[in-house]
């Protein structure tokens, strides 16, 4: 559950709803008469995985792609009528885990199944690729099955994400990088 243009923005714990995102009222948390689909539905059982939330938009991550929510606010939040969702990426750049999406200064990290990636005004981009991508493409270095139990934090000394994953051969999050 994520706040977003004074309205709250929760998933489903109910397989059949994996992709739908249930959005409240404009300042009543508990009027939840409003749902978003991210389409296309029923590509994995796991559908929306969590929220990256930006200044002016929401996005909706997928194991397999990036869906962004926009649309126009007023004083008082965002008019649900104007709501807009759109496919930003797809095949590369779904997130596999929520616990590893983060907004710093209005740019979203997260770590997907071939790197970390970040979602900003330029774009959607690989920010591991050029330099580290074997870390994350083959199975020499993290536990890759240990993806979906991965983590970040904000360093706020260093101004840092920072993502703790498994070491290759263990089952716990004993190795970060940032």
């Amino acid at each position: 559950i994520v706040e977003w243009k004074s309205r709250l923005w929760a998933l489903s714990d109910d397989p059949i709803l994996a992709d739908a995102v249930f959005v409240t009222d404009t300042n009543k948390i508990y009027q939840w008469a409003n749902q978003v689909v991210a389409y296309p539905t029923g590509q994995d059982s796991t559908g929306v995985v969590g929220f990256g939330v930006r200044r002016n938009q929401l996005g909706l991550f997928k194991a397999n792609g990036l869906f962004q929510v926009s649309g126009t606010a007023s004083s008082t939040g965002i008019a649900f009528g104007n709501l807009t969702v759109s496919q930003l990426v797809y095949g590369l750049g779904g997130c596999e885990s929520s616990d590893t999406i983060l907004t710093i200064n209005d740019k979203v990290y997260w770590l997907s199944r071939d790197g970390v990636y970040r979602w900003d005004d330029s774009g959607v981009q690989n920010i591991s690729n050029a330099r580290v991508a074997p870390w994350f493409k083959t199975n020499t270095y993290f536990n890759r099955a240990r993806f979906g139990n991965a983590f970040a934090r904000y360093n706020e000394l260093r101004n840092q994400y920072e993502l703790h994953l498994a070491a290759l051969g263990s089952t716990t999050a004993d190795r970060w990088i940032s």
